[in-house]
Protein backbone atom coordinates (compact mmCIF):
# COMPACT_ATOMS: atom_id res chain seq x y z
CA UNK A 1 0.00 0.00 0.00
CA UNK A 2 1.50 2.88 -0.96
CA UNK A 3 5.25 1.53 -1.69
CA UNK A 4 7.01 1.69 -5.34
CA UNK A 5 7.54 -1.83 -7.02
CA UNK A 6 11.12 -2.25 -8.10
CA UNK A 7 11.52 -2.69 -11.81
CA UNK A 8 14.15 -5.42 -10.77
CA UNK A 9 12.62 -8.13 -8.75
CA UNK A 10 8.62 -6.80 -9.92
CA UNK A 11 8.31 -5.36 -13.69
CA UNK A 12 10.40 -7.91 -14.93
CA UNK A 13 9.30 -11.04 -14.11
CA UNK A 14 5.51 -9.78 -14.53
CA UNK A 15 6.67 -8.62 -17.98
CA UNK A 16 7.93 -12.11 -18.92
CA UNK A 17 5.66 -13.74 -17.83
CA UNK A 18 3.10 -11.84 -20.09
CA UNK A 19 5.31 -12.17 -22.83
CA UNK A 20 5.61 -16.04 -22.51
CA UNK A 21 1.99 -16.79 -22.01
CA UNK A 22 1.23 -14.99 -25.54
CA UNK A 23 4.12 -16.92 -27.17
CA UNK A 24 2.54 -20.31 -25.44
CA UNK A 25 -0.82 -19.49 -26.69
CA UNK A 26 0.38 -18.36 -30.64
CA UNK A 27 2.53 -21.55 -30.93
CA UNK A 28 0.29 -24.40 -32.64
CA UNK A 29 -1.74 -24.76 -35.23
CA UNK A 30 -3.44 -22.07 -37.04
CA UNK A 31 -7.12 -22.45 -37.47
CA UNK A 32 -8.11 -20.36 -40.40
CA UNK A 33 -11.44 -19.57 -41.59
CA UNK A 34 -12.76 -22.19 -43.81
CA UNK A 35 -11.16 -25.77 -44.85
CA UNK A 36 -12.36 -28.49 -42.51
CA UNK A 37 -10.96 -26.57 -38.86
CA UNK A 38 -13.24 -23.77 -39.27
CA UNK A 39 -14.40 -22.25 -36.39
CA UNK A 40 -12.82 -24.57 -34.35
CA UNK A 41 -10.92 -23.59 -30.87
CA UNK A 42 -7.03 -24.95 -30.70
CA UNK A 43 -7.57 -27.44 -27.65
CA UNK A 44 -4.05 -27.45 -26.48
CA UNK A 45 -3.74 -23.08 -25.97
CA UNK A 46 -4.57 -22.67 -22.98
CA UNK A 47 -1.84 -25.52 -21.53
CA UNK A 48 0.56 -24.35 -23.42
CA UNK A 49 -0.34 -20.25 -22.38
CA UNK A 50 -0.03 -21.67 -18.13
CA UNK A 51 3.45 -23.19 -19.52
CA UNK A 52 4.77 -20.45 -21.64
CA UNK A 53 3.69 -18.10 -18.27
CA UNK A 54 5.29 -20.14 -16.41
CA UNK A 55 8.01 -20.36 -18.04
CA UNK A 56 8.78 -16.78 -18.43
CA UNK A 57 7.91 -16.10 -14.76
CA UNK A 58 10.62 -18.08 -13.63
CA UNK A 59 13.39 -16.90 -16.29
CA UNK A 60 11.97 -13.34 -15.32
CA UNK A 61 12.42 -13.86 -11.94
CA UNK A 62 16.14 -15.55 -12.22
CA UNK A 63 17.03 -12.39 -14.45
CA UNK A 64 14.96 -9.77 -12.27
CA UNK A 65 17.22 -11.64 -8.78
CA UNK A 66 20.17 -10.94 -11.13
CA UNK A 67 20.38 -7.98 -11.58
CA UNK A 68 19.12 -6.66 -7.72
CA UNK A 69 22.16 -8.59 -6.92
CA UNK A 70 24.27 -6.84 -9.38
CA UNK A 71 22.82 -3.02 -8.40
CA UNK A 72 22.99 -4.28 -4.62
CA UNK A 73 27.10 -4.89 -5.14
CA UNK A 74 27.47 -1.98 -7.09
CA UNK A 75 26.28 0.20 -4.59
CA UNK A 76 28.09 -1.36 -1.76
CA UNK A 77 31.11 -1.30 -3.89
CA UNK A 78 30.20 3.18 -3.92
CA UNK A 79 29.73 2.94 -0.37
CA UNK A 80 32.77 1.04 0.82
CA UNK A 81 34.64 3.56 -1.59
CA UNK A 82 33.26 6.42 0.32
CA UNK A 83 33.70 5.30 3.84
CA UNK A 84 37.17 4.12 2.61
CA UNK A 85 38.06 7.95 2.45
CA UNK A 86 36.76 9.05 5.23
Amino acid sequence: LGRSLPVNTALVPFLSSVAGTMAGVRRGKRYRQGGDLAGQVDPNAVRRGLIGGTTGALGGMAVGNLLEGERRRRNEASNQAYYDTL
